[in-house]
């Protein structure tokens, strides 16, 4: 691999950065736990300058950012996306929304207790 040569992880990097240029995600936590990642992962990944992503880090990511070329993602050839940039930004705003519904879910079901709980699922 000669030095200029660019990484899955580094395109990974790009792509999350595209994301929060143009205000769809609020920032590389965000990247990285809506696709199910945990946080730091990129910058851990990134930072060993060895390693690359899993491939099941790239499916999370592939299946998370709808829109995103799997061609440029793994082997960098290509566009990065496979539809219109503002149709990629509204889908990456989408499933920012979801992991931030899941988490608020998650706190309330958590600190409810068995009544409030039965309460929510009766309102279902």
């Amino acid at each position: 691999m000669t030095m200029n040569e660019e990484r899955p992880i580094d395109r990974i990097k790009k792509l999350a950065q595209w994301y929060i240029d143009h205000d769809a995600l609020s920032g590389m936590k965000a990247f990285e736990v809506s696709a199910g990642l945990s946080p730091a992962y990129v910058k851990n990944l990134h930072l060993t300058k060895v390693g690359n992503p899993s491939v099941d880090a790239v499916a999370k990511i592939y299946r998370t950012f709808k829109g995103v070329s799997l061609e440029w993602l793994v082997l960098g050839e290509g566009d990065m996306f496979t539809v219109p940039e503002d149709e990629a930004i509204k889908n990456a705003m989408e499933a920012s929304k979801e992991y931030m519904i899941e988490g608020h879910m998650r706190r309330l079901l958590k600190n409810a207790s068995k009544e409030e709980l039965q309460a929510i699922l009766e309102k279902l």
